[in-house]
């Protein structure tokens, strides 16, 4: 499993028509088993199919993106999936069950669907919408808004949203709410069609991010799609990279795209850059962090110095009585009686849960070469080394040449 790979969802052999109850009370369905036996949609006139013979399974529990150039068949075999575009042959299995076997609307309701232009019905409250499809399942008033409560919290909005109507959110909040909405009945699959992509750049990859995180609580069973080849290297278990015509070119993991593209079409739709990619497959907390010596202002220089004796890092960093970073300090900063903090140098600070490709980056910005990795309350935990970095990068084996002494 990468770095980056969401457990499991929970049991994938139980029958769609049987959902399970929870400790709570609360009746859902456990992530479903996706199978696409040769799937095939060919428009009336068109040349070619819209989708050709696709077939891929995804595991209960696990992200699949659909990625591929502008009309490669991304879209259409999504929503194949849901029954509102209606197939020309093969099989689209539930745990085993063909979807085909099942009324469509019934079938929607066990399947959340989020979109880019998100769909909220302007003229119902934030509550409303979410708790459209329990509505339609007949669920009880109370129930709904217990619902509702829950999946407000659990996409960041507090309940003072339920009331608001969505021309009173950003667009940022607006994608939130879809995502609750979708969740809204525990779907045991999850489609979602370029949800970021109308987003700005700052909050898409805040919703990435916070959607991942949720992922990990829920183990939805999720297909999503994206032409964005490094949302769907982040956000992805398996990737099915598709050409025009609905041709399925690779299907691998994000690691296997990268390292083993399968012909010349996947390796040029997933970049000369590749390499460079495969910072977005791990994160600051699966490397082994380097000792720092900790300082605190008002320190005595002599005894500073002795600290350094044989340290890895060959510079200390101020913290404040809480343990967080406050600056680097190098030679001449030590030629005084006491430090002082305030003279140090900048320090780029990192998250423990950064993934390495922002890792590098903010190393990059701050022109340095040793960052201080934080954890979810500031506290440090340790120093990563661009050299750490760039060794990901090496095949196995491999290390860096050893750096000439810089400031840090």
């Amino acid at each position: 499993m990468t770095a980056d790979a969401r457990p499991p969802g929970p049991n994938a052999n139980l029958n769609l028509a049987t959902p399970a109850t929870d400790a709570a009370g609360r009746t859902g369905h456990p992530a479903a088993r996706l199978e696409l036996k040769e799937l095939t949609k060919h428009y009336p006139g068109a040349e070619h199919p819209a989708v050709d013979r696709l077939s891929l399974e995804v595991p209960a529990g696990e992200i699949c993106v659909f990625v591929g150039p502008s009309g490669c068949g991304k879209t259409t075999a999504m929503r194949m999936i849901n029954r509102m575009i209606d197939r020309d042959s093969g099989e689209i299995l539930l745990d085993g069950r063909d979807v085909h076997d099942r009324d469509p609307s019934e079938l929607r309701r066990d399947i959340g669907y989020v979109i880019q232009q998100i769909g909220l019905f302007p003229h119902r409250t934030i509550a409303e919408n979410i708790g459209t499809v329990p509505a339609l399942l007949g669920w009880s008033k109370t129930r709904i808004a217990e619902r509702t409560a829950e999946l407000l919290d659990l996409v960041g909005l507090g309940e003072e949203f339920a009331g608001r109507y969505p021309a009173q959110l950003s667009g940022g909040q607006r994608q939130r709410v879809g995502v609750a909405r979708a969740l809204a009945a525990d779907p045991p699959l999850l489609l979602m069609d370029e949800p970021f992509g109308a987003i700005d750049p700052i909050t898409r990859d805040r919703l990435q991010n916070e959607f991942l995180r949720l992922q990990k609580t829920l183990g939805r069973t999720i297909v999503f799609v994206t032409h964005d080849i490094d949302e769907a290297i982040k956000m992805g278990d398996r990737i099915a990279v598709l050409r025009t015509g609905g041709v399925l070119a690779q299907y691998a993991t994000p690691e296997e795209l990268l390292i083993s593209p399968a012909d010349d079409f996947v390796e040029r739709f997933v970049g000369a850059d590749r390499a460079l990619k495969r910072l977005a497959l791990g994160r600051v907390r699966d490397l082994e962090l380097l000792p720092v010596t900790k300082v605190h202002d008002d320190d005595p220089s002599d005894w500073v110095r002795t600290q350094l004796a044989g340290a890895e890092v060959p510079y200390p960093l101020v913290v404040d009585a809480e343990d967080r970073p406050v600056a680097w300090l190098d030679d001449a900063d030590l030629t005084g009686d006491r430090i002082r903090g305030a003279a140090g140098s900048e320090v780029a600070i990192i998250d423990e849960d950064t993934i390495l490709r922002d890792a590098f980056s903010a190393v990059l910005q701050h022109r340095v070469r040793y960052a201080v990795v934080v954890d979810s309350r500031g506290h440090t935990l340790g120093v990563l080394a661009a050299s750490q970095i760039s060794n990901v990068l090496l095949p196995d084996g491999e290390e860096a040449l050893p750096e000439r002494e810089a400031a840090p």
